[in-house]
């Protein structure tokens, strides 16, 4: 994977044409088809029958038989049949929203008549317990414009928090570069949920503002490997060095730790749910692939640009960096008794006391 990425280090700019064309993309499906929202988020006519588990264990074909012929001729979008909590369960026949009102009423009271005619004491269901449930639900589009405004006021902070932190942990550039990966896997999540057209509920707000944070933690796993590798490893060009700060392992390990925690909940949960967690799948992909290539990629350029800039006139330099390599220097020792003649003694009194005593009286008379 190192030499892969030490390929894709070099090419931010074809990288960011690539995105450039993902984004617009996703924009011109968005504008005509938008998301692809799931069933639950549509308007839906739905009849629910449910009965008691007895019933649900012995005679559940002869009740859907007798559904099947009472709806014979309706538009059935889907059907969801289930264990519910306790000794209910039940089926759910939900129509198309266009299908007509009044054909629905009239099969719901066919079906709930049919029902309670073999449910009455001395039927022949009797002791089993049936009842029918007509519903009409229309979807309240405002509350899911609020979402979004929520959602893209989230990622605003987001990203200002993002630069601010990062900018004063360690440099303006980094902060910048951080929240511009921050954007970009919003962006990207957001894109790719349009573009592989991954049914979705209100929930995928809080799935792009995962993406948000994620990338931004990827990215600064980056980041932090690069700046603690640029004193360790001198020498070596910016291309080399970025290379050798992507964090792979760090990366790599939480993408596998996310996807595999999804995976779980996809299988063991609902339908909604599962979907759910497919959008956070894609999310948490979208933000291993900035971590891993959009982020030392616009790196590099930044970090060439700051290497040819020149150093501020009196700013502190560092303590340049000297040769491990010692040289032998000879040092001839000169022996003490050489460096320090000694006199002894005797010939010391003898030079204070050259003057006779009788010629130093003479003088004074």
């Amino acid at each position: 994977m190192s030499k892969i990425l030490g390929k894709t280090v070099k090419k931010a700019t074809l990288l960011s044409i690539v995105l450039a064309a993902i984004f617009a993309l996703a924009t011109i499906i968005g504008i005509f088809f938008g998301f692809n929202k799931s069933v639950a988020m549509e308007d839906t006519k739905s009849v629910t029958v449910s009965m008691n588990q007895f019933a649900y264990s012995t005679m559940l074909d002869d009740v859907k038989e007798d559904c099947s012929t009472v709806f014979k001729g309706l538009d059935i979008e889907y059907v969801m049949e289930g264990e519910m909590s306790g000794d209910e369960s039940e089926i759910v026949y939900v129509f198309d929203k266009d299908a007509k009102d009044e054909k629905i009423a009239v099969a719901y009271k066919v079906l709930k008549e049919i029902f309670a005619e073999k449910t009455k004491t001395g039927g022949v269901w009797d002791g089993t317990f049936i009842n029918v449930t007509y519903g009409n639900e229309e979807l309240a589009t405002a509350i899911a414009d609020e979402y979004v405004a929520r959602g893209i006021i989230a990622g605003v902070v987001l990203l200002v928090l993002a630069f601010v932190y990062v900018s004063i942990r360690y440099k303006l550039n980094i902060g910048a570069l951080t929240a511009l990966c921050t954007l970009l896997g919003m962006l990207l999540t957001t894109s790719l949920i349009v573009l592989t057209r991954i049914p979705v509920t209100l929930s995928v707000t809080y799935v792009i503002f995962g993406s948000a944070l994620l990338s931004a933690v990827m990215s600064l796993m980056t980041y932090n490997k690069i700046r603690a590798n640029k004193n360790n490893e001198e020498g070596l060009s910016a291309e080399e060095l970025v290379t050798a700060g992507i964090a792979v392992n760090e990366i790599v390990l939480t993408t596998v730790f996310f996807g595999i925690a999804l995976l779980v909940v996809g299988i063991v949960a609902t339908t909604a749910v599962r979907w759910f967690a497919v959008s956070a799948l894609v999310a948490v992909l979208a933000s291993a692939i900035i971590g891993l290539i959009y982020a030392p990629a616009f790196y590099l350029p930044v970090k060439k640009a700051m290497d040819k800039k020149p150093a501020r006139p009196g700013a502190y330099q560092g303590a340049k960096k000297t040769s491990k390599k010692t040289k032998k220097v000879v040092v001839e020792e000169t022996p003490a008794e050489e460096v320090v003649e000694e006199t002894p003694a005797e010939e010391v009194v003898a030079e204070v006391d050259e003057t006779p005593v009788e010629e130093t009286e003479v003088e004074q008379e």
